[in-house]
């Protein structure tokens, strides 16, 4: 995310998993300003996704909403 030159601020993010890797890539997306999606299948973690108010939200429906052309 350094050397990219994209400003994320405004755009969507969407993670795919909530562990250890998924949590850190949510939580530099939100610093980054991006609105930040996030994709759980288990239910514990899907709990804490919601509990940190982020958004949860199924796949098929994000990547039918936000895809892109």
């Amino acid at each position: 995310m350094r050397a990219t030159d994209v400003m994320l601020a405004g755009k969507t993010a969407l993670v795919c998993g909530y562990g250890d890797v998924g949590k850190g890539s949510a939580q530099a997306m939100r610093a980054a300003g991006a609105r930040t999606l996030v994709s759980e299948i288990d239910p514990i973690c899907a709990l804490q996704v919601s509990i940190e108010s982020r958004i949860l939200t199924l796949l098929s429906l994000s990547l039918y909403k936000y895809k892109t052309q």
